[in-house]
């Protein structure tokens, strides 16, 4: 008896230590689990956590005043994700999801007056500067008109698109009303405020000059750009000089021997498809000189950055842009 009591015993408290190791796993999962994951978390909470240089708050997206005193929300905050998002936007979520998309938040404000008056706002987290100025140019509307206080921006009769910094933004009105976009511009300054202060890469687009620029003309082609393979993630600009329209693009490659291998890679390929060199005195940059059925191109590489001009257009014209491009460039390198 004494020797059974005594096994019993033993097992007893071996059972106490397996429950009690138990327990301070199930503890040290609960922990790890509350410390990569925040419910709720917004937007720019994410983008700052990412960054942890920065030691300020992060920006409060969608706030109850966010279209001042007139107006309140007229629901929650609403959050997606990646797997998600077609849930809220079925038939235009591949765009953001091949574009980098990493979270959205939206939510509706009613008019005090009249809840028939509202306002829907989107905020597109796309990770990168050149992730939403994809998404925003990609899909611009041709009834636009330009926000003169936003660099990328325009107005619809019924709506309002952004991109500022690594987000885009969308507020889509319920109705054409001048009272209605003017409250609903009131908030795209705000939003556009708050993009600033989230950290961003630098964005190849500043080295475009402004001369004979034609606004709002920015875009990006993600791939392929041209038709030449493997040619992705070109900025691309129009200038107008007579009427003619002519095409500046810049691609920043990283490093040089990538800016190298694209300007070697677009040049064989307007040579393969029949293009022509052109002799052309211009002592700067190392460029070439295609001519392929009608249309010019002229490329040059500075450092990291694959830069060129191309169109039917007279090539004085060409050579005006070309010459202004490779200043830009000079200036800024000289600089550095």
């Amino acid at each position: 008896m004494p020797y059974k009591s005594s096994k019993n015993q033993s097992h007893t408290i071996i059972s106490y230590a397996i429950v009690l190791a138990l327990v301070v796993i199930f503890i040290a999962i609960l922990i790890k689990q509350k410390h990569y994951y925040v419910p709720n978390a917004s937007i720019a909470e994410k983008t700052f956590a990412a960054n942890r240089s920065v030691t300020s708050q992060p920006p409060s997206w969608l706030s109850e005043q966010l279209f001042g005193q007139d107006f309140k929300p007229a629901n929650d905050v609403e959050n997606y994700n990646s797997e998600k998002l077609y849930e809220k936007i079925d038939g235009k979520a591949d765009l953001y999801l091949q574009n980098g998309f990493v979270s959205l938040q939206c939510r509706r404000y009613s008019s005090k007056s009249s809840e028939q008056n509202w306002a829907e706002v989107y905020v597109y987290d796309m990770a990168r500067t050149k992730n939403a100025f994809a998404v925003y140019s990609s899909q611009k509307r041709t009834d636009r008109k330009s926000l003169d206080w936003a660099q990328f921006g325009y107005k619809t009769t019924d709506s309002i698109y952004i991109a500022a910094g690594n987000f885009y933004f969308e507020i889509i009105l319920s109705a054409d009303s001048n009272g209605l976009l003017q409250a609903a511009e009131v908030g795209a300054k705000q939003l556009a405020a708050l993009a600033s202060k989230v950290p961003s890469e630098p964005f190849a687009i500043g080295f475009f000059p402004q001369d004979n620029l034609v606004a709002d003309s920015y875009r990006l082609i993600g791939k392929d750009a041209f038709g030449c393979e493997g040619m992705d993630n070109i900025f691309t600009a129009t200038y107008r000089i007579d009427s003619n329209d002519i095409t500046a693009y810049v691609a920043d490659m990283n490093d040089a021997n990538s800016a190298q291998a694209l300007f070697d890679k677009y040049h064989k390929f307007l040579i393969d498809n029949g293009g022509k060199d052109w002799s052309v005195n211009i002592e700067m940059f190392d460029f070439r000189t295609v001519e392929l059925f009608g249309t010019i191109d002229m490329f040059f590489k500075a450092g990291n950055f694959f830069v060129g001009v191309r169109g039917s257009a007279p090539s004085k014209d060409l050579d005006i842009i070309f010459r202004e491009l490779m200043m830009s460039f000079k200036q800024k390198n000289d600089k550095r």
